[in-house]
């Protein structure tokens, strides 16, 4: 196996795992390798060069080396001021890196995606709309994973959404006129709102949520169920904190 070395890549945390007693697996999003998970030997000692440097949604510069699949981090600083973030941003931003943890291959770079992420970890610590934001982040997420939403269409033609219509969604081919009104339907209005990223009524912006997490599952590897698990919480805490995401 080559050996690979790479030097200051900016890149953000997502997620660690301690292994034996000092040492932590660290899940990295960086700007051009994509997803990668480092081993970060001593990470976890007082005197580690490593303390207080590893923390999520914090632009940090890396280095690694290493020829197994898990490289040794080798160095790591900050690169920005340090974001603070409390209550329903907190666990906003625990909910983008769930989204990536679960959605991003190792190694798959997705400059797109990087900058995405970015931009609404800024949304996010300063803005009070934490229900737009994130919204914002589901639709563009899957769009810059090929899984590009169809809102203004009918699936596989040209005849335009009507506001006044149901749909059932199809993930592989778009909306389709239901007379049926199910959980699984999707008004028009909501469609049309998602595109245009207006979410004027309470109403609205609860159709949206529940439309783009189910299309999000579709997605989201079925294989990792503890992973799956967290996911899940943290949507159950978007979806009981209404009168803060929509004051």
């Amino acid at each position: 196996m080559t050996h690979v070395k790479v030097n200051d890549e900016i890149c953000f945390v997502l997620r660690t795992f301690p292994i034996m007693e000092s040492t932590l697996i660290v899940d990295i999003f960086s700007k051009n390798y994509g997803r990668i998970s480092l081993i970060a030997k001593g990470a976890r000692r007082k005197k580690s060069k490593f303390r207080g440097l590893i923390r999520p949604f914090h632009r940090l510069r890396v280095d690694w080396s290493g020829k197994n699949d898990v490289p040794v981090m080798s160095n790591l600083s900050s690169d920005a001021q340090r974001r603070i973030l409390r209550g329903k941003a907190l666990y906003s931003c625990y909910y983008l890196n769930e989204l990536l943890s679960q959605l991003l291959h190792q190694l798959q770079p997705n400059q797109e995606l990087f900058d995405l992420y970015e931009s609404v970890l800024e949304k996010i610590a300063d803005s009070e709309d934490l229900f737009t934001a994130l919204r914002y982040f589901e639709k563009h997420l899957l769009k810059a994973l090929g899984y590009e939403l169809r809102l203004t269409r009918e699936a596989n033609s040209s005849v335009a959404i009507r506001a006044d219509r149901n749909y059932h969604y199809d993930p592989e081919s778009g909306p389709i006129p239901t007379i049926e009104n199910s959980e699984n339907v999707v008004p028009g209005s909501v469609l049309l709102a998602i595109d245009e990223e207006k979410y004027d009524t309470k109403e609205v912006r609860a159709e949206s949520r529940k439309f783009l997490r189910r299309i999000i599952e579709v997605y989201v590897d079925r294989s990792a169920d503890q992973s799956r698990k967290v996911l899940q919480q943290v949507m159950r805490l978007d979806a009981q904190s209404e009168p803060y995401f929509f004051r």
